[in-house]
């Protein structure tokens, strides 16, 4: 003879599959959301630099005046650095430009000499933290006279994704919670 199954066996039943699916849809929908914000913050970067590329090109043989732009551009969030060919720094939106050691060392830079626009995450120079770098080149002409680094650093984005799984989880255990009262 079969079981029967208990009314509340069948309501814990529901309740333990629907917060299972309901917990792998948070998990799937917080990964992919992570990732377009990481893609959103590339694309700021990359228009940032775009936008800026030819007002510095114009001043690329005048370093003061592209440090003077550099910190007229300081941003909390955001940072900008100016680096010619040779590796050296000639503007920096949080820094002196002799402050900063040669960056000809730097992958994203030899990607853009290169003509390409490239991210990276790392940690910075004489920072603590990760940032997104993007490296784009510089071009006066046809030619490639120089590097712009926008940065932002990594906590500023994982900032966003904790407030929003600080609001996913707690709808969520709202939700359990009214699912328990209903059933």
């Amino acid at each position: 003879m079969k079981k029967k199954l208990k009314l509340w066996e069948v309501n814990v039943l529901i309740l333990f599959t629907t917060v299972s699916v309901f917990l792998i849809i948070i998990v799937i929908s917080f990964y992919n959301f992570s990732q377009s914000l990481y893609r959103n913050y590339k694309e700021i970067l990359v228009q940032n630099g775009l936008l800026l590329e030819s007002q510095i090109s114009e001043l690329i043989e005048a370093p003061e005046k592209i440090q003077k732009l550099c910190e007229n551009l300081k941003d909390d969030k955001m940072q900008i650095t100016v680096v010619l060919r040779n590796g050296k720094v000639i503007g920096d939106s949080r820094k002196k430009p002799e402050e900063l050691a040669n960056q000809l060392d730097q992958a994203e830079i030899h990607s853009a000499l290169n003509g390409q626009i490239k991210s990276y995450v790392r940690h910075g120079e004489g920072f603590q933290y990760k940032s997104l770098y993007i490296a784009l080149p510089i071009h006066k002409g046809n030619e490639i006279v120089g590097v712009m680094i926008n940065s932002v650093p990594i906590s500023v984005i994982d900032a966003q994704m904790n407030h929003l799984f600080l609001s996913i989880m707690v709808g969520s255990l709202l939700i359990v919670v009214i699912a328990f009262y209903f059933i």
